[in-house]
């Protein structure tokens, strides 16, 4: 049975109704009542390992990236990263960071200071990379970096994109040995990385920046002239992580999908959310199909001749 306010790691069985194969506790020393250990998130999955980032409360939290074997979720490795405070100040967090799998490498943004680079085979740490920290957070009015936990590093052609929590900074750092390449403040709201088209880091927020990936300069929208970003003025704000699907940019706010088409450079009509009954939130592809995860429910829009309702 599962312990109340433990996390867990699972695997199920997809062909068998969902049933348990394996459970992995948090409680990772043996001791079922120490509750210091926590999964940070979902894990990334390769052949050989699950791989997932671990964080052990304290004093000052401690990061660390551990792997697990696919068939019987048996601990192959566990690799301490580093500890630091939070931008918390102390008080009561739940932290969601994610890892980026890459080439047998892993990627760990630990939102506590340091990006770390780690092999796949033995957690072996290639490299870790410190960036300048935010000063400590005012919880009454917390800045918009400090929701970006839920943020992986994106990989592109030797290149590691990172916007840490706990830093107003997006950085590039170069892949193999981890300098930085250049860092940029200027996408002030920005929370997510969509991901890298037409050599353009494209990241969201309130608003949705275009970012050179070579030279980490702000550049306009595609068919927005010289604008620094979309919107321009305050409104719409974005809603929710948005999605970048082949050439196209899809950014959701509370009533409408906007698209940006980087074949053509230009924003596309866009996709009203308000008459089909849905907001906007996070976005993912769903076998040709686009899930929308609202603040109350799921839905699924897909292309129909008839332009009917989507399903909900």
């Amino acid at each position: 049975p599962f312990l109340f306010g433990r996390s867990h790691l699972v695997c199920l069985d997809l062909e068998d109704e969902g049933s348990l194969i394996w459970n992995v506790s948090d409680a990772l020393e043996g001791d079922v009542t120490d509750r210091s250990w926590a999964f940070e998130g979902s894990p990334v999955v390769d052949g050989d390992g699950v791989y997932v980032a671990l964080r052990r409360s304290g004093v000052r939290p401690r990061q660390y990236v551990a792997c697990f074997d696919p068939e019987n979720g048996r601990l192959k490795w566990r690799r301490f990263i580093c500890a630091a405070d939070t931008p918390a100040q102390g008080q009561e967090e739940i932290t969601h960071n994610l890892l980026t799998l890459h080439a047998g490498v892993l990627y760990a943004c630990t939102n506590l200071g340091a990006v770390a680079a780690l092999d796949t085979r033995d957690g072996e740490i290639q490299w870790i990379a410190r960036y300048s920290r935010a000063q400590q957070v005012d919880t009454s009015a917390q800045p918009k970096h400090f929701y970006r936990d839920l943020t992986p590093c994106v990989y592109y052609h030797g290149l590691v994109l990172v916007a840490p929590a706990d830093s107003e900074w997006i950085l590039a750092l170069d892949a193999p040995t981890g300098l930085l390449k250049w860092q940029t403040h200027f996408a002030d709201d920005a929370v997510h990385l969509l991901g890298v088209v037409d050599g353009k880091l494209v990241a969201s927020g309130d608003k949705l920046w275009w970012i050179d990936v070579l030279q980490g300069k702000i550049v306009s929208p595609p068919g927005a002239g010289r604008a620094a970003c979309f919107p321009e003025g305050g409104s719409p704000k974005g809603l929710g992580r948005g999605l970048l699907a082949g050439d196209t940019v899809y950014w959701p706010t509370w009533d409408k999908l906007y698209l940006f088409d980087h074949r053509s450079h230009r924003q596309l009509d866009p996709i009203e959310l308000s008459v089909r009954g849905v907001t906007g939130g996070n976005l993912t592809p769903a076998d040709g199909a686009l899930l929308i995860a609202t603040h109350n429910g799921l839905a699924l829009l897909r292309q129909s001749a008839k332009e009917e309702s989507p399903a909900r």
